[in-house]
């Protein structure tokens, strides 16, 4: 269930700080790495432009820093030295799509993959890039194309690409598939956090609480610091109709007004007898 970015419950963009449910339906990769390089220092004295691997690698750092515009316009600038290379045009999508701007992501993706069809990576992108833009259903070829060329080439599927996967069933309404995915990601990647959080909220969405909770509460109690792990083990008690629960660890994070409105959005939820709607209902109550 990105962003990427790239969990379902981590694919959609930050919202408001106090949000218990923060990035719970996306796959986003969180790059936390330090510095950032100015437009001035990718030149040498003589202002000759470096190659276009010296720009990916600043495009690369200017990610890293969180600086996505920055990083687009130097991808942008390695592509248009090297026009038939995919490789600059899928960095510049991951920018993109981090962003929150799917359709020109997708755009980038499509473009890389016309010079590298086979590419895994622009396949997992632009699936991504297509759930972001609220079309999963499209977003599922891509993304199994991508699960099977990793194992077919690695012998294990990428569990990036199971994660995406998982998200764009859950959110067609295929929880049995979702599952399916979210678990085989985890034979490549056991005790991956993103997928156990994306498999124990797809259980719960799907009313399966007794298999749900007992994996999420062992997550919060690995993970708990985080807030998505929690948001998550909240919105699975209160599926399960244990609103008490529920609220307190919302209250963990969260003013009481705020807890009592998450509330009511999830007593809603609870009662909708569709998988996918529940699943887009949280996607769009919780990530904007």
């Amino acid at each position: 269930m990105e962003s990427a970015t790239d969990s379902m419950m981590t694919i959609g963009r930050q919202t408001a700080t106090g949000r218990v449910a923060r990035h719970l339906l996306a796959a986003a990769i969180s790059l936390v790495l330090a510095g950032c390089v100015s437009s001035n220092d990718l030149f040498e004295a003589r202002g000759t432009p470096p190659v276009s691997g010296s720009l990916m690698n600043a495009g690369d750092t200017m990610m890293a820093a969180g600086d996505h515009s920055g990083a687009v316009a130097l991808y942008r600038s390695a592509h248009d030295q090297q026009p038939d290379q995919a490789d600059p045009l899928i960095r510049m999508g991951r920018a993109l799509a981090a962003a929150g701007a799917y359709a020109d992501a997708a755009e980038a993706f499509r473009a890389a993959l016309d010079r590298d069809p086979a590419s895994a990576e622009a396949k997992r992108g632009l699936g991504n890039a297509l759930v972001g833009l609220g079309q999963p259903a499209l977003a599922v070829g891509y993304l199994r194309d991508a699960v099977q060329a990793t194992e077919a080439s690695d012998g294990i599927p990428d569990w990036r690409a199971c994660l995406g996967l998982g998200v764009a069933l859950d959110l067609g309404g295929d929880p049995l598939a979702a599952q399916e995915s979210y678990r085989r990601g985890l034979e490549s990647a056991p005790d991956n956090p993103d997928l156990v959080n994306n498999l124990g909220l797809s259980l719960a969405l799907s009313g399966s609480a007794d298999q749900a909770l007992p994996m999420l509460e062992a997550l919060v109690a690995r993970h708990g610091t985080q807030g998505r792990y929690l948001g998550t083990l909240a919105i699975a008690y209160a599926l399960d109709g244990r609103m008490e629960d529920a609220a307190r660890l919302m209250s963990r994070q969260s003013p009481p007004d705020m807890v009592a409105r998450n509330l009511t959005s999830l007593t809603a939820i609870r009662a909708m007898d569709d998988h996918a709607r529940k699943a887009l209902a949280i996607r769009m109550v919780y990530t904007g």
